[in-house]
């Protein structure tokens, strides 16, 4: 009997540190400046898209390595560029880059939820 109550402990354990691993979503509104919260300049990162108002992408794929999210899919004003690109979470500063265009996109700040 104490064996099947350690095992439940150390099972029990061993799910919360899982858990506790697991990284924090990316999905929310992030901006250069904090003052670029709430505004056409701050990005909107969405599980499959980015956005703000002079950029659009859509995701077909997306890939999750830690704090490091893949996605490929279709960006521009039309959607037609193939592009591959890649955020880095680093705590409250998400780090986003273009493969094929170069565009980067670097310590953008995570902003306050709205309400």
């Amino acid at each position: 009997m104490k064996t099947l109550a350690l095992s439940a402990a150390l099972l029990c354990l061993a799910s919360g540190a899982a858990l506790a691993q697991q990284p924090r979503s990316i999905v929310g509104e992030w901006a250069q400046e904090s003052s670029d919260c709430g505004t056409q300049f701050a990005y909107i990162v969405e599980p499959k898209g980015i956005a703000n108002d002079e950029l659009m992408c859509e995701f077909d794929t997306v890939r999750r390595d830690g704090p490091v999210v893949t996605w490929t899919g279709r960006c521009g004003k039309s959607l037609g560029a193939k592009e591959v690109v890649v955020a880095t979470d680093r705590g409250n500063r998400l780090n986003i880059e273009f493969k094929r265009s170069g565009l980067e996109l670097t310590n953008l700040l995570r902003c306050p939820k709205r309400r």
